[in-house]
């Protein structure tokens, strides 16, 4: 964890900011799910295809991080990134104490530059060994969510991109 996000005081001043947060009708606040995508451009069309799909436009809060379910869980060398995790968990605890969420859904991609970045995956992987991968780290992800939200549920899929002749189509493969 770097320094300063694990320095007491910043925690106590989050807390303090978190005490200090409050609606007059929380009631008109409430979300069903916190999704947590990638960064990646070229998913954020069936990212919103989901959404609707799923029937869930204004019914979410979002979090994006680089390698959607890797994000959170990147706590190995060569570069870890503990303060991702803190900010994962830190935005989930406003989701559900603001807008009392239910579940996280996570959707991660394909030919992801983050888990080539972190050393997991080469370019062009094997699919079946790219998804055993992605669901490695959706179950990592999962245990560090039940740690602190037992009841939370807990959905990822990986995105792929697949041209038709006019438009890509939504490509879900379950990890969870």
């Amino acid at each position: 964890m770097s320094a300063q996000m694990g320095n007491p005081i910043v925690q106590q001043e989050f807390s303090e900011f978190l005490d200090r947060l409050t609606f007059e009708n929380k009631s008109d606040h409430k979300a069903e799910v916190l999704l947590l995508t990638c960064i990646d451009f070229r998913f954020f069309h069936l990212v919103q295809k989901y959404i609707n799909e799923r029937n869930l436009a204004h019914k979410f809060d979002h979090v994006i991080l680089a390698g959607a379910e890797l994000g959170p869980v990147v706590d190995f060398p060569p570069d870890p990134k503990l303060h991702w995790q803190q900010f994962f968990l830190e935005h989930l605890a406003l989701a559900i104490e603001l807008h009392a969420i239910k579940k996280l859904i996570v959707l991660g991609h394909r030919t992801c530059g983050a888990y080539e970045k972190f050393r997991l995956l080469p370019q062009r992987p094997d699919p079946e060994r790219e998804r055993q991968v992605h669901r490695a780290q959706a179950e990592k992800l999962e245990k560090l969510v039940k740690r602190f939200y037992p009841t939370l549920t807990v959905e990822a899929g990986l995105l792929s991109l697949e041209d038709s002749k006019d438009a890509r189509v939504l490509m879900l493969e379950p990890l969870t």
